[in-house]
């Protein structure tokens, strides 16, 4: 009877594990994406500022560890998770409302503000909370 509860329990972190992966791994892989030239409309080169390049990586690496830490059902891995999400969420915000990419047009944040969305939302579930040691 154990392994049937052990089972449900995984189940409910699954979801969130899984995003907080593709999360981590679109915002590593992100910055290989090339950049619309909102001129004329060819992809150019990355012109991403450094800082942000290092902040977003950062990030990125930190959904990679909260993912492992759910997995493993510990509680700081949700509040790394949650920490990570948002400030990924409001640099994707920022990123849409203030292109610091000089005239180009940055595909990222319009794929990466909906994710972050869907993975707080999962993130926020109480059956999550309860599942975690």
């Amino acid at each position: 009877m154990q392994t049937q509860t052990q089972l449900r329990t995984s189940n409910k972190l699954l979801v969130p594990i899984v995003l907080l992966v593709i999360d981590g791994l679109f915002n590593i892989l992100s910055f290989f994406i090339p950049l619309i030239s909102l001129t004329t409309g060819h992809f150019d080169g990355i012109a991403r500022p450094i800082p942000v390049i290092v902040v977003v990586l950062a990030l990125a690496v930190m959904s990679l560890v909260a993912a492992g830490g759910l997995g493993k059902r510990q509680r700081w891995a949700r509040t790394a998770g949650l920490i990570s999400t948002i400030l990924l969420l409001l640099l994707a915000i920022v990123g849409i409302i203030l292109p610091v990419t000089g005239g180009q047009l940055d595909l990222g944040p319009i794929i990466d503000i909906p994710l972050n969305i869907v993975l707080l939302v999962f993130l926020f579930q109480p059956t999550v909370k309860q599942a975690l040691v």
